[in-house]
């Protein structure tokens, strides 16, 4: 097979798999693709033996690009459970620096700098030094979130203060782990 075949497939295959969609009533996806009604219903109508008699441009109706950071984040968060998945990336968000989500969860440093670079965040780097007033904010926080685990707790201290995950750690005095790893 050539490269024009491989691709004449491909949009074969997901030209079925849109016909399936549309024979089961599933419009949102198909919308959201940018397909209007007149388009789903014909595609509704379009049969499974008949799709391998559409003409040959029918690969030109279908443009295909692959988001590698996108894809190279999820691929990173595929050994872990969805729930874990999720937590990551909220930690990533929060401005967790490396240290911590490779200690909890045994991310590698490729994994999350790829999944810092899909979701627009830069490195982590030192934390701030807070006021007295955010040091209290982060502690009362803290404590308030005591019933969590240590990631669930970190994400609600940031969401409850707003304050990076890296001077959330110094003021809960959590920055001493990263010493002893490195030390270690």
């Amino acid at each position: 097979m050539n490269d024009e075949e491989y691709r004449k497939n491909l949009c074969l295959t997901l030209l079925v798999f849109l016909t399936r969609l549309a024979d089961k009533g599933k419009r949102r996806p198909l919308e959201q693709i940018g397909l209007d009604s007149r388009q789903i219903r014909r595609l509704r109508q379009l049969r499974v033996e008949t799709i391998q008699q559409l003409p040959d441009m029918i690969h030109q109706a279908f443009d295909f690009s692959i988001d590698a950071k996108a894809l190279d984040a999820a691929i990173s968060l595929t050994e872990f459970p969805p729930s874990d998945q999720q937590t990551i990336v909220k930690l990533i968000r929060c401005g967790s620096p490396l240290w911590l989500v490779r200690q909890i969860y045994g991310l590698q440093n490729s994994d999350y700098t790829a999944l810092r670079r899909y979701l627009g965040i830069s490195r982590a780097g030192r934390p701030t030094a807070l006021t007295e007033a955010e040091e209290n904010l982060v502690r009362q926080a803290w404590d308030d979130h005591c019933h969590l685990d240590l990631p669930r707790r970190l994400i609600a201290v940031y969401e409850a203060t707003g304050i990076s995950l890296c001077s959330v750690l110094k003021a809960v005095c959590l920055e001493e782990v990263e010493e002893d790893q490195d030390h270690g």
